[in-house]
């Protein structure tokens, strides 16, 4: 079994089939239990024989260079006559950068647990030893990573899990992605104005929160695919926010660079940063008991714990009470969340079948169109990380609309979305 859990922010959309080739920084966690590598032994990222029929994603041959897409509006022309290039988007990264480093290369031939932190792999790894499914470590996980990892991750929020079951020959989708409340309007992220509110004054407020659905499509997941107990899947979690875990150098990073943001919600203040107002050291015991309490609620009386009562209570009462913004979730819309569970998006790719998380997700479809160009290229007589590949992948996965000093000026042909390829050289070289 395979199970890949995703946030949205983070969605390749993609599933690994032997647990390797793991590209982590777009994968928060992969875990892999005994019967995957009785069905799947490749180091491919793609070839899982998943039942469901392939959606067939053939590239279109463009158009000569100088000709775009008519479906696509034509930019405005600035003061030269050039066109106008819109202004960049001033839209920050979600997380901080927390540095590179090499890792030696991990094999298994039963188990591996693939997670962005060693207490959430540790806590899967014991589930997966008591006989626990990929899903059943996938929860635990999860639980661990929304006490150690809370700037990534958690309960407050959405995300995406694929499954798939090799006993079936089954790719199983769930979607939980968080829903925005039922009274928000088309304005909601503009000031009293009309304009745009800055990045981070919207996020920091309670506008920004959606419905959350990770507990309603862990819950899902586990009754399809699971095997232990519910509450059992909590314990690693509970055990870690009541006892302490350490502040790890990602998390004091991350604190550090939000601290001013941090000190304005007395909440987070109150358990990220220290009486001084500095944030908490790497290595600090940090305890959550609090989480603890909420957890073993979850565990003890399943996901309506979480949806209805105190806990549902108290994220409503927080949402509308945000101090500077408040946003409009009601207890209606936490009882009317309802997770999913999709068909998957599935394409060719050098005979090869590549699935992954269809919308509301954007990982699959931004995953299988880079790969339709790359088919046109030689990728094994490249050097790995060399000038040539990482261009050519750079240029295949890279942004629609180049990003530039809107001083600067664009020719036209540069302007277009070139049918189904970007950038036009790219696809000229790579489809007949």
């Amino acid at each position: 079994m395979v199970v890949q859990i995703m946030e949205p922010a983070r969605a390749a959309g993609r599933i690994i089939s032997a647990c390797r080739a793991v590209r982590a920084l777009l994968l928060p966690y992969l875990l892999c239990a005994p019967l995957l590598v009785a069905a799947a032994d490749t180091a491919a990222t793609s070839d899982i024989p998943v039942a469901t029929p392939g959606v067939q994603l053939l590239p279109v041959p463009p158009k000569p260079v100088g000709s775009p897409d008519k479906s696509a509006p034509a930019p405005a022309a600035g003061p030269s006559g050039q066109p106008a290039v819109p202004a960049v988007l001033e839209r920050p990264a979600p997380e901080i950068a927390s540095g590179r480093a090499e890792r030696a290369l991990a094999s298994s031939e039963t188990t591996m647990v693939v997670v962005a932190h060693p207490l959430a792999a540790q806590a899967a790894d014991r589930i997966l030893a008591e006989g626990g499914t990929a899903v059943d470590a996938a929860i635990a996980a999860q639980m661990v990573l929304n006490l150690v990892e809370p700037q990534s991750s958690g309960i407050g929020g959405g995300g995406f899990l694929l499954a798939y079951l090799a006993d079936t020959g089954r790719l199983r989708v769930f979607d939980g992605r968080e829903v925005a409340p039922a009274a928000a309007t088309g304005d909601l992220f503009l000031d009293q104005d009309g304009q745009r509110l800055k990045f981070f004054e919207a996020v920091d407020s309670g506008r920004s929160i959606g419905v959350p659905g990770v507990v309603r499509m862990l819950d899902l997941a586990h009754r399809a695919a699971g095997r232990l107990g519910w509450a059992r899947l909590f314990t690693p979690a509970i055990d870690l926010a009541e006892n302490g875990f350490a502040v790890s150098p990602r998390l004091h990073q991350s604190i550090v660079a939000a601290r001013e943001r941090i000190a304005a919600q007395a909440a987070a203040a109150a358990y990220l940063l220290d009486p001084q107002g500095e944030p908490w050291p790497v290595g600090h015991v940090l305890r959550n008991p609090a989480l603890a309490q909420t957890l073993r609620e979850i565990a003890e009386r399943g996901p309506d714990a979480f949806y209805e009562g105190r806990i549902a209570d108290e994220i409503i009462a927080a949402v509308g009470g945000h101090p500077s913004l408040p946003g409009a979730m009601t207890a209606a819309d936490l009882r009317a969340y309802r997770a999913l569970e999709r068909d998957p998006l599935c394409g060719p790719y050098r005979g090869l079948k590549v699935c992954g998380m269809p919308a509301p997700s954007s990982g699959a479809l931004t995953l299988l169109q880079p790969l339709g160009v790359l088919e046109g290229f030689d990728l094994s007589a490249m050097q790995p990380n060399g000038v040539e590949a990482v261009h050519l992948i750079s240029e295949a996965t890279g942004s629609p609309m180049p990003i530039v000093p809107a001083t600067l000026p664009i020719p036209p042909s540069k302007m277009y979305r070139w049918r189904g390829c970007w950038p036009a050289t790219i696809c000229a070289r790579a489809l007949p």
